[in-house]
């Protein structure tokens, strides 16, 4: 019995075009480069697409709890009569203790209602100017002062030092985690002179940017 040689095999195995090809190819250090580049290009549009859907969401807050303040500062009006009094820092407003309500219990002290919070004269002074407030009573007229702000959250206010409360905004600003809700209801040059302006100064790209109620 005649038998092919082992290489006449392999050698119709190669003209068949069944042989193993050459090995995987290396990366030449251009092609290695070229994907570098691309990775980072992908990597910085994404950084930037996370960038504007962070500052959006923080547009998103500020404008959301601006028109809310608004519609209970509309509230305020349509019952008294008036809207709440400017103080000299339009940061440093009585908004809060306005909207929401106090009592005098005693001489020189001022307590919300529904709730042990208390200031003083002095701190009231010195925390805004001012000698008191406004949408107040005597403990026995409560029905005189009424809340218009019952659904406002802890995150929405902030208390100093001399325990005076202020609104705020709960993203971050140029004073902390917080953006201190401005209001200005007398100044000639506001944006709304038939009414009022309240806004916030809040850290877009670690920029202060200012948010608003009118229209820039």
């Amino acid at each position: 019995m005649n038998h092919r040689p082992i290489t006449d095999h392999a050698s119709s195995i190669t003209r068949r075009g069944l042989s193993p090809g050459p090995g995987p190819r290396a990366f030449t250090l251009i092609e290695m480069l070229v994907v570098l580049a691309i990775i980072g290009i992908l990597a910085g549009l994404v950084v930037n697409l996370m960038s504007r859907a962070g500052n959006a969401k923080v547009r998103g807050v500020a404008g959301t709890q601006l028109k809310e303040v608004e519609t209970v500062i509309e509230a305020f009006q349509t019952k008294m009569g008036f809207y709440p009094p400017p103080t000299p820092n339009p940061a440093s407003n009585t908004l809060y203790y306005a909207l929401v309500g106090t009592i005098r219990p005693a001489a020189g002290v001022f307590e919300i209602l529904n709730s042990q919070h208390i200031i003083t004269v002095p701190n009231i002074q010195a925390s805004f100017g001012v000698d008191g407030f406004v949408n107040s009573a005597d403990p026995g007229d409560r029905g005189d002062a009424k809340n218009f702000y019952p659904h406002l959250k802890e995150s929405q206010v902030r208390t100093n030092a001399l325990g005076a409360r202020f609104l705020v905004v709960p993203v971050k600003g140029p004073d902390g985690d917080f953006s201190v809700i401005n209001y200005d209801a007398a100044s000639p040059t506001r944006h709304n002179k038939e009414g009022f302006d309240v806004w916030v100064d809040v850290l877009l790209d670690g920029k202060p940017v200012r948010v608003g109620n009118w229209k820039d």
